[in-house]
Order: C-alpha cells, then sequence, then structure tokens
C-alpha cells in the first residue's frame, strides 16, 4: 500500500523549519525537530518528505543563493524579506533538484506560500523569480 504524504503540509513545516534555520542559524537536525508542530498530528510520511525538502534545499543552499543572486534586479539577497527568502530556496531547489513534480506545481505552490506567509505582493515576486530561472533553465512547464 503507497504511503500518502501531504505534501502541502510537508512544504509548510519545509517553510517554518528554513525560516527558522536560516533566522536563527540553528543546526539541519534542530529545525528538523519542528518545535512549532508539536501539538499537531503529522504523520511520518509527510514528516520524512518534509525532512528531505529540509535536507536538499540546506545541502543545496550555497548553489541556490547564488541562482537567485543572478535574477534579482534592483534587490540585494540580504534585503529581501526573510519569509520570501525562505519560500524562494524551497522552490528553486524543487525546481532544479525535484525531477517528480511538474514545475507549475512548484511555482503554483510557492505562490500559495507565499500568499500565505509572505507580504501582500511577495507571491509577484516570487513567481517572476521562479518564472526567470524556469526559462533561463530551459525548464519546461509541461
Amino acid at each position: 500500500m503507497e504511503e500518502r504524504v501531504n505534501r502541502h503540509l510537508a512544504r509548510v513545516l519545509a517553510v517554518q523549519a528554513l525560516y527558522q534555520y536560516i533566522l536563527l542559524k540553528t543546526s539541519t537536525e534542530e529545525v528538523k525537530i519542528y518545535p512549532w508542530s508539536i501539538e499537531e498530528k503529522i504523520d511520518e510520511p509527510t514528516r520524512r518528505y518534509a525532512s528531505s525538502l529540509i535536507e536538499g534545499t540546506i545541502t543545496h543552499i550555497d548553489e541556490i543563493e547564488n541562482i537567485i543572486k543572478n535574477k534579482l534586479q534592483k534587490t540585494d539577497l540580504a534585503q529581501l524579506h526573510i519569509m520570501d527568502k525562505t519560500i524562494l530556496y524551497l522552490s528553486v531547489y524543487s525546481l532544479l533538484f525535484l525531477d517528480d513534480i511538474p514545475v507549475k506545481v512548484i511555482i503554483n505552490e510557492a505562490i500559495i506560500l507565499a500568499k500565505e506567509f509572505g507580504n501582500y505582493n511577495s507571491y509577484k515576486f516570487i513567481n517572476g523569480i521562479l518564472d526567470a530561472i524556469r526559462k533561463d533553465r530551459k525548464i519546461k512547464t509541461v
């Protein structure tokens, strides 16, 4: 029987954990404890998927940062709102390293996360950066 993973919830957990990682400079293992979610019932497959997203993003964070920096026109990476940066890190990781997820899904999920956690216009900014990376990398949306 195939395990069902709540991928949206896993991405939410990953964004929250990566936010903590970036803001507090905590270790990868500390981040994966998800202290804010202890009260919630999160099934093991979803927790494992979130952990893989966190580990993958952190493993490739330098490469991801360079890719994002190359797409920023008038802004320095350090000036980005930390939540926008966090969503971009996770989304760029997904675009570049997760071949089993359609590009449209990755970008749409980033927009949803930006609307949920970001500033008023975060979703537009994030969509623009991800689309530019997609085009630059010649990643097909289909």
